[in-house]
C-alpha cells in the first residue's frame, strides 16, 4: 500500500517464485511480482523490490538494494553492497563489483520536475 507520496503508481500485488535450489539469505526483503530463477543466491540484508526478474545461477550478495522491475541476466554477480535503479537490463555473465551505485534519469524523475528528455 501507499501513503500517497510515491511518484510512481505501485503495480497490483503479484505472486513471488523463487525457483529450485536458491537460497535466500537472512533478513533480505523480497517484494511482490518477483521471479527468482534456481540456484540462485540472495545475501543476507539485501533487498529485491517489486517487478525484478533474476534469472538461473545469479549471485546477490549481502546488502544488495534491487531497484523495481529490474532484470538480472543468468549467472551475473551483484557484489556485496551495490545498488541498481530501477527498469535496468542487466545482460548474463555480467560482474558488478562492490558497492557500485547506478542512477537512471527515468521518466519518473522527468514528469515529477517537468523536465523533458535529452536529444
Amino acid at each position: 500500500m501507499s501513503a500517497g507520496n510515491i511518484t510512481r503508481p505501485l503495480p497490483p500485488a503479484r505472486p513471488l517464485t523463487i525457483g529450485r535450489g536458491s537460497i535466500v539469505g537472512a533478513n533480505a526483503v523480497l517484494y511482490s511480482g518477483i521471479t527468482v530463477g534456481s540456484q540462485v543466491l540472495i545475501g543476507d540484508l539485501a533487498t529485491i523490490r517489486e517487478g525484478c526478474a533474476l534469472a538461473g545461477q545469479v549471485v546477490v550478495g549481502r546488502g544488495v538494494l534491487v531497484m523495481y522491475d529490474t532484470v538480472i541476466g543468468e549467472r551475473t554477480r551483484v557484489i556485496d553492497g551495490a545498488i541498481l535503479t530501477g527498469n535496468m537490463r542487466i545482460e548474463a555473465d555480467v560482474f558488478i563489483g562492490p558497492g557500485v551505485r547506478s542512477i537512471n534519469d527515468n521518466d519518473v524523475y522527468l514528469k515529477r520536475f517537468g523536465w523533458r528528455r535529452f536529444r
